[in-house]
């Protein structure tokens, strides 16, 4: 039947130890949204390593039924990455009161200086602060809220990505024809020129001096979201440990 299986270490933890019924607590509030964060980044990163290691990598140039679907489930995980992690640094400003409370500063205390630190850049970067409003997190931020999430206002970015793609590049197999699929089955249906309208759209706001092309951009996510969740778990673990028993 199946070949693979999830295998780990389990723990356990008293439920009224994270949340006490009918008590407001933004604390334990603020924990359990960053607990689904990490749950969030950990998904993302695992379903485009299944990708890349279950379906081929289509060669430069290749135009196909399998390229077309390959590239456009990665264009999606690319997209909900943007998403979610713009989605994340708006909660950390949303919760700066949280941040600053005795409790919490309690937990962040004991944390290895290294794991602090980086906590603390991660809370700065949120909040702005000591620097000024980062390029990277301005193209975030265009990214999520004109095509990443918001449907109703991504009209006219699509626009362009599909007038980038298919009128102002060099003609060749892959941009001659807006190519699509309707089959039997949503299995075998995919509007493939929606994907290379979007594709075209994130890459012009993704590029940077340091990340000059759109698979380095995307790499740049990746190390960022590992190195974030890396210091979530850290911070969770923590907090676990300093849960008051009860």
């Amino acid at each position: 039947m199946f070949s693979n299986e999830f295998s780990g270490e389990l723990k356990q933890i008293a439920p009224k130890r994270l949340v006490k019924d009918g008590v407001e607590d933004d604390i334990t509030d603020f924990f359990l949204v960053l607990a689904i964060i990490y749950n969030d980044f950990k998904g993302l990163i695992f379903f485009k390593t299944l990708l890349q290691d279950k379906f081929r990598n289509p060669s430069n140039g290749e135009t196909s039924y399998h390229s077309g679907e390959y590239m456009g489930f990665q264009i999606q995980l690319h997209k909900l990455i943007y998403a979610t992690i713009h989605e994340f640094f708006e909660f950390l400003k949303k919760k700066e009161d949280v941040l600053n409370t005795h409790e919490f500063n309690i937990i962040t205390g004991n944390l290895s200086s290294y794991t602090r630190i980086r906590w603390t850049d991660i809370i700065d970067f949120a909040l702005s602060k000591n620097t000024p409003d980062s390029d990277f997190k301005k193209r975030l931020a265009r990214v999520r809220s004109n095509v990443a999430s918001h449907y109703y206002e991504s009209d006219k970015n699509l626009r362009n990505g599909f007038v980038d793609f298919f009128f102002k590049r060099e003609e060749n197999v892959g941009n001659g024809w807006a190519w699509y699929a309707i089959g039997n089955t949503m299995e075998k249906t995919r509007f493939f020129y929606a994907d290379a309208a979007e594709d075209a759209f994130l890459n012009s706001v993704s590029k940077t001096e340091e990340m000059p092309t759109a698979v380095d951009f995307s790499k740049g996510l990746i190390e960022i979201i590992n190195a974030m969740n890396e210091t979530i778990a850290l911070l969770l673990k923590e907090y676990l440990r300093k849960r008051p028993h009860v």
